[in-house]
């Protein structure tokens, strides 16, 4: 069976840590990204199954929620 892909996307180093060990933990292969350019980069190659993300991801431009929008755009 193979494994679910979760992208998790935090810019706190530690929220990132907890969120990637318990889902790896679980049996899920983890996608680790610090902002949302870094998440719209791994989304575009993984393909995740699933994504966990901050709201506030430190930049008053783009939150989780503009992330989230521009996940579901993009076929």
């Amino acid at each position: 069976m193979q494994q679910k892909v979760v992208l998790v996307v935090d810019d706190n180093p530690d929220e990132l840590m907890i969120y990637t060990t318990v889902l790896s933990h679980r049996g899920y292969a983890v996608l680790a990204a610090r902002s949302f350019e870094a998440a719209l980069v791994l989304a575009r190659e993984e393909r995740p199954a699933a994504a966990v993300v901050d709201v506030n991801l430190g930049d008053p431009r783009q939150d989780g929620c503009d992330l989230i929008a521009a996940l579901a755009r993009d076929p």
